[in-house]
């Protein structure tokens, strides 16, 4: 599954979020509507992925995201500092 297309489209001191073509949130400040862009880009990232310690499956924010809440929660106890 490709990533939505986000555009931002002004309209005098306004904005719009228009995602694959349609309207998404707005109007409203153009600060506001870039915040919401961004948010919703980085939502389209998550995805389900088993953790690397217990092989649950649980809801990654990328990549970079590959232990589940309840073992980094375990790490930092064991480790201060770790995670």
């Amino acid at each position: 599954m490709s990533a939505p297309v986000l555009e931002i489209e002004r309209f005098g001191s306004l904005a719009v979020v228009i995602q694959d073509g349609v309207e998404v949130w707005g109007p409203g400040p153009l600060a506001q509507a870039e915040n919401k862009r961004d948010a919703l880009e980085q939502k389209a990232r998550w995805k389900q992925r088993k953790c690397i310690t217990c092989n649950k499956k649980f809801m990654s924010e990328g990549a970079h995201h590959r232990m589940c809440d309840a073992c980094r929660k375990g790490a930092r106890s064991f480790h201060d500092g770790a995670v």
